[in-house]
């Protein structure tokens, strides 16, 4: 079992900051992705359309870019999930926060 931890920050630097607890046992990389989904499910239900995405998995940012191939087979529902929901968006960044820089 595994938990997912997001912020969502405004313009203004106003911070939502969410905790889940994933009640499944998960790879760091599942985890990463499903913190990433339920964050692009809260933006689409506050209808913003230009985010930018700070993860401190340079696997999972590297996928999602197209610059590594997903090989594991437990990430390829996730990474096709993830980039469905980021091509609805308008805008993407995509941005690697090291794991100590991530609070």
């Amino acid at each position: 079992m595994g938990g997912a931890g997001i912020i969502i920050e405004s313009h203004q630097g106003f911070r939502t900051r969410y905790s889940f607890k994933l009640d499944f046992d998960c790879s760091n990389n599942q985890a990463e992705y499903e913190a990433l989904i339920i964050g692009l499910e809260i933006v689409r239900e506050l209808r913003i359309n230009n985010v930018v995405i700070l993860g401190d998995s340079m696997l999972v940012l590297k996928q999602l870019s197209g610059d590594y191939k997903v090989t594991s087979q437990a990430l390829l529902d996730y990474h096709a999930l993830a980039s469905q929901m980021i091509e609805d968006l308008d805008e993407v960044t995509l941005t690697h926060l090291p794991r100590e820089h991530n609070s």
